[in-house]
């Protein structure tokens, strides 16, 4: 089962460096935002091409620090973007964003843990 936070494949993905997993951590925290809103603003203007970049950046960006939920519902707004099928985009970006606020309490709950260690 995928999971919001998979940290062990993060370390996995960047050898062993928990430092790094944290920069990345943080990086993934700061670019969310405006990814967000560029994938909101796609669905909303009927970008397909827009919703296929933003989301194939999500996608790359939650792949590198284990969000595997974020990746799955990423890579199925990327395929609506490429084959330009923007039926049911309004509901999958309805999925993503409860599993963004959930990623971002974990991150943030996780980044937290470790300052304090």
């Amino acid at each position: 089962m995928n999971q919001i936070l998979n940290y062990e494949k993060a370390l996995s993905i960047t050898g062993g460096d928990a430092e790094l997993v944290s920069e990345l951590l943080d990086l993934f925290l700061e670019e969310l935002p405006k990814l967000e809103s560029q994938i909101k603003q796609a669905i909303d203007t009927e970008d397909a091409k827009g919703l296929e970049y933003a989301a194939h950046t999500l996608k790359g960006a939650a792949g590198n620090i284990g969000a595997e939920i974020i990746w799955d519902i990423s890579l199925k707004l990327e395929m609506m973007g490429r084959n330009k099928d923007m039926v049911g985009s309004q509901q999958t970006l309805e999925q993503l964003f409860p599993e963004i606020q959930k990623l971002q309490r974990e991150i943030t709950a996780r980044q937290s843990s470790t300052v304090q260690k």
